[in-house]
């Protein structure tokens, strides 16, 4: 291919992220967790980023149905829209 990139390169960054996902998700939960403690005049600790990691299986169940429902809504949102556009395409088309 041009350029040097192969047709694996989405495959890879795809691969990747489910394999830090177990890693992302405690730690995402937590910053979050730290934050909202924070703009609430708390002072957390660090303890409190790094506390979900007891709940991996539950949190990367919901990062999973997330991605999941977020692919099925941009497929629900670009199928019609493609279509329509062919629909349109094809509606103001000169015959004769």
């Amino acid at each position: 291919m041009a350029g040097g990139h192969s047709g694996w390169g989405m495959a890879q960054l795809i691969g990747q992220g489910f394999l830090l996902l177990p890693l992302a998700a405690p730690l995402t939960v937590g910053l979050a967790q730290f934050s909202i403690q924070r703009a609430g005049g708390d002072e957390p600790g660090a303890g409190e980023i790094f506390g979900f990691f007891g709940q991996m299986p539950r949190l990367v169940t919901v990062f999973l149905i997330q991605i999941l429902l977020v692919y099925l809504g941009l497929m629900l949102l670009v199928q019609p829209a493609i279509s329509l556009n062919v629909a349109y395409l094809y509606s103001t088309r000169p015959y004769g």
